[in-house]
C-alpha cells in the first residue's frame, strides 16, 4: 500500500511539473460547426468545406477569446495567445520568403510579419502587422485564399441540412467554401456562421398580356450580397419561347441610378463555349438561349472599406411575334449561376388572346355572302393583319406576308381574330353584301385580362368568346331623330296645312 501511494504521488508531482512549466503533453481536439445561415438564397444542400491549418496557437495568459458565431476575425484581436508556424507548413513559402536570415513578406501581404523564435530553427513568431479591423481580416482570408496554389486541405466537411462539423486541434485555421471564407481561431468548440455568398435572382414582365407586335419590356435583377467574391462574374442563363424576339439592343443594366451596361456581355447561344451545358437552360424545341455575363469586379470595395449589397439590374425587351397563339401561357425563364452554384429557376408569363366572329345575313347562315370589317384600338389606330392557316392575326414588325382585311362569309365558322392584348377596340363593318344594310354603329368589343370578351352594339350578340354580327335586307328607315324623321314630318304637316287651306278657300267662295 506504501509503494501504490509512493507511485501516486510521484505521478501527481510530474503532472504538476509539466502543467507549471506550460508544456503540453498533447494537443486537445475541438469541433468546428458551420452552419449556412438561413437566409442563404438557394437550397441548403450539401456544402463542402475545407479547412487549412495557417499557424500553430498557444496559450500565453489570461484569454480573451474572439470567436463569435458571426464576425471573422484576425489574430491582432485575440488577447493571450501566441502565434507560431514552422517553415515545414506550405503556408510559410505563401506569406514571404527568408533569405540570409531575414525574412521578407510576399507581394501584397500586409497582414502579418515573421520572426524566427529565439532558440529556434524552424519556427517563426507570427506578429499581426493589419489594421485591427475586421475588413483587414476578411481581406487576409481571402488573399490567403486567392495564394494557396495547390495546397492541400488539412481537413475537410461536407454539410447536411446547411449545418457541417469537422474535429481539429487548437490553430488559426481558413475555413474555405463556395459561401467564401473565415478566419477561425480554434481553441474550443466554437459555432461559425458562414456568409451568404450566393447571388439572388429574380424577374418580372411589365404586364402579363399584350398583342402582337408589342415590345415585352423583362427585368432580370440579381442581388449581390456583401460577402461575394467580385472576382468571379455572376452568369444569367435566359431561356424564352421562340414566339418571343429578342431586341439585342434592347439590353441595359443598372446599380443603383448608375449605368452598368457596359459590364454586361449578352451571349447567345451560338456564341456558347464549348463546355456551355444547354441542358441548364430546360433547353427544347421552340426555345430560344441566350446567356448575360456580368462582370463584378469593377464593384469590389476599395481598400479598408467593408463591402456591402449591390443590385444589378438588366432590362430588355423582347417583340410578341404573329406565331404565338391565343390563351397560350409564353413563359421566360432565367437562373443565376455563379462559381458552382445556381440559383432556382425564376419566370415571368405572359399570353396574347383572340375572339371568334362570325356574320349572319337576316338572323340565317348563307355561306354565299361576306362582309368586311376593320378593327382598331383604343388610340382609333387601325389594326394590321395578316393571315395564317388559323385565321387572322395582329403582324409584328417582321412579318413579310400581305396586310388582309377581315372577311367573314356568312358561313357557320366565322374568321378568328387573334394576337391581341387586353384592352377595348372597335369593329367597324366595312362591307356587306349587296341588298343587305351595313351596321349604322360600330360594335365595342372589350377583352379582359383573364381573355373573356364582352360587346356593345345593336344587331351583334355574343357567346362565349364568338361575336356574332348580323346584316337585315331590305330598306332601313333612318333612326328616330334623324334629318328623314324631320322631313316626314314637315311634308305631313304642310299636307295638312294646305287642305285646311283649300277647304277654308272653297267655303269663302261658296259663301260669296
Amino acid at each position: 500500500m506504501k509503494q501504490f501511494r509512493r507511485l501516486v504521488v510521484l505521478v501527481l508531482a510530474i503532472a504538476m511539473t509539466i502543467t507549471l512549466s506550460g508544456i503540453s503533453v498533447f494537443a486537445a481536439d475541438h469541433s468546428i460547426t458551420i452552419t449556412q445561415d438561413e437566409n442563404v438564397t438557394g437550397t441548403l444542400g450539401a456544402e463542402t468545406y475545407n479547412l487549412y491549418k495557417i499557424f500553430d496557437v498557444t496559450k500565453t495568459g489570461d484569454v480573451e477569446d474572439p470567436v463569435t458565431t458571426d464576425d471573422t476575425l484576425g489574430p491582432g484581436t485575440a488577447k493571450g495567445f501566441a502565434y507560431t508556424i514552422s517553415t515545414s507548413n506550405p503556408w510559410f513559402a505563401v506569406l514571404g520568403t527568408v533569405s540570409g536570415g531575414a525574412w521578407t513578406p510576399a507581394s501584397g501581404q500586409t497582414w502579418v510579419t515573421l520572426q524566427k523564435a529565439a532558440g529556434s530553427t524552424d519556427v517563426y513568431n507570427v506578429t499581426w502587422a493589419g489594421d485591427n479591423t475586421k475588413a483587414a481580416a476578411i481581406e487576409f482570408a481571402d488573399w490567403l485564399k486567392a495564394n494557396k496554389g495547390s495546397i492541400a486541405a488539412d481537413k475537410t466537411a461536407t454539410s447536411s441540412g446547411g449545418v457541417a462539423t469537422v474535429t481539429v486541434d487548437d490553430g488559426y485555421w481558413l475555413v474555405d467554401s463556395t459561401l467564401g471564407t473565415n478566419l477561425v481561431l480554434a481553441t474550443t468548440d466554437i459555432n461559425i456562421h458562414t456568409k451568404n455568398q450566393y447571388p439572388a435572382t429574380e424577374k418580372s414582365v411589365a404586364k402579363t398580356n399584350y398583342s402582337v407586335g408589342d415590345l415585352v419590356d423583362y427585368t432580370i435583377t440579381v442581388n449581390l450580397p456583401a460577402s461575394v467574391d467580385y472576382t468571379k462574374p455572376v452568369i444569367v442563363h435566359d431561356t424564352m419561347d421562340d414566339v418571343l424576339g429578342l431586341k439585342t439592343d434592347s439590353v441595359s443594366a443598372k446599380v443603383g441610378e448608375d449605368d452598368f451596361t457596359s459590364h454586361v456581355t449578352l451571349i447567345p447561344s451560338n456564341s456558347f463555349p464549348a463546355d456551355h451545358d444547354n441542358t441548364s437552360h430546360a433547353a427544347a424545341t421552340g426555345k430560344v438561349l441566350y446567356d448575360f455575363a456580368i462582370d463584378i469586379s469593377s464593384l469590389a470595395p476599395p481598400a479598408g472599406q467593408e463591402p456591402v449589397e449591390k443590385t444589378v439590374t438588366i432590362s430588355y425587351k423582347a417583340e410578341l411575334l404573329s406565331t404565338a397563339l391565343a390563351d397560350t401561357e409564353y413563359v421566360n425563364k432565367e437562373f443565376v449561376e455563379y462559381s458552382e452554384y445556381k440559383t432556382p429557376v425564376a419566370d415571368a408569363k405572359i399570353k396574347t388572346f383572340d375572339f371568334q366572329l362570325k356574320k349572319t345575313f337576316d338572323g340565317k347562315t348563307k355561306a354565299d355572302l361576306a362582309a368586311t370589317f376593320e378593327l382598331s384600338d383604343s388610340a382609333g389606330h387601325t389594326i394590321e393583319f395578316i393571315k395564317d392557316t388559323t385565321g387572322y392575326v395582329k403582324k409584328d414588325s417582321d412579318d413579310t406576308g400581305a396586310i388582309v382585311t377581315l372577311t367573314v362569309n356568312g358561313d357557320a365558322t366565322g374568321i378568328n381574330v387573334r394576337g391581341l392584348a387586353a384592352g377595348t377596340y372597335t369593329l367597324t363593318e366595312k362591307t356587306t353584301a349587296s341588298g343587305y344594310n351595313l351596321l349604322t354603329t360600330p360594335v365595342t368589343v372589350t377583352i379582359a385580362k383573364d381573355g373573356s370578351v364582352t360587346i356593345e352594339g345593336s344587331q351583334s350578340s355574343i357567346r362565349g368568346d364568338t361575336i356574332t354580327v348580323d346584316n337585315l335586307s331590305g330598306t332601313v328607315l333612318p333612326s328616330t331623330g334623324g334629318i328623314g324623321t324631320i322631313i316626314f314630318y314637315v311634308l305631313g304637316s304642310l299636307l295638312v296645312i294646305g287642305c285646311g287651306i283649300v277647304l277654308i278657300s272653297r267655303k269663302r267662295i261658296q259663301n260669296k
